[in-house]
C-alpha cells in the first residue's frame, strides 16, 4: 500500500515538474520570430520531446495537457507571455494542440530500442515530420496563407528542433543512467 502511494506521488510530481518546465520554457530565452510568421523560437519543443524521452506515455500526455489547460485558463505561459483560448485558436494553436500526442508518441515508442539512432529518429519523426505539416495545415487555415509558403518558412525552426531533439535525447540518457540502479 505504501509503495503504491509513493508511486502515485512520484508520477504526479513528474507530471507537475514537466508542466512547470513547459510553462517556464517560453521565458528562458526571449522569443525570436521570423517576420511575417506568428511562430516564435522557444524551448517548448525541447521539453515536449524531453518529456517523451523521460516519462511514461500517460505522464507525458498529462503534463502537456496540464500545460495547455493552464495556458487556456489565461496564465501567461504561451510564447511571448501570452495566455488564453485566443492563443490556442490562433496561428500557433496547431503546434500547441499536438504537444500531448507528440510527447506520448515518443514515450510510447522510445522503449522499443535503446539504440541512440532509433531514439533520435523517433524524436525527429514525431516531433518534426508529423508535427510540422499538421500544425502548418492548421496555421494555413487560420491565417489564410498558402500551405507551401508556410511549410518552407518552417525550415529554420525544424533545423533548430533537430538540435533540440539531439540535446534532449543526450540529457534524457544521462538522467536515465544516473537514476537506474545497477
Amino acid at each position: 500500500m505504501e509503495s503504491n502511494r509513493f508511486s502515485k506521488t512520484a508520477r504526479i510530481t513528474k507530471v507537475a515538474l514537466f508542466t512547470a518546465l513547459m510553462a517556464v520554457s517560453v521565458w528562458v530565452i526571449p522569443p525570436i520570430t521570423i517576420p511575417g510568421l506568428a511562430v516564435p523560437f522557444t524551448l517548448q519543443s525541447f521539453f515536449v520531446v524531453f518529456a517523451g524521452f523521460l516519462l511514461a506515455p500517460i505522464e507525458a500526455m498529462l503534463a502537456m495537457l496540464a500545460y495547455l489547460a493552464l495556458g487556456a485558463a489565461g496564465l501567461p505561459i504561451f510564447a511571448g507571455g501570452r495566455g488564453g483560448l485566443s492563443v490556442l485558436l490562433g496561428p500557433t494553436g496547431g503546434f500547441l494542440f499536438l504537444f500531448p500526442a507528440i510527447a506520448a508518441t515518443i514515450s510510447r515508442f522510445r522503449r522499443v530500442s535503446s539504440r541512440i539512432w532509433f531514439r533520435l529518429s523517433l524524436g525527429v519523426l514525431a516531433g518534426i515530420v508529423f508535427l510540422y505539416p499538421a500544425a502548418v495545415v492548421y496555421m494555413s487555415v487560420v491565417t489564410d496563407m498558402p500551405f507551401g509558403t508556410l511549410l518552407l518558412a518552417m525550415v529554420p525552426y525544424a533545423i533548430l528542433d533537430v538540435l533540440k531533439i539531439v540535446i534532449a535525447e543526450f540529457l534524457a540518457r544521462k538522467i536515465e543512467r544516473a537514476v537506474t540502479p545497477e
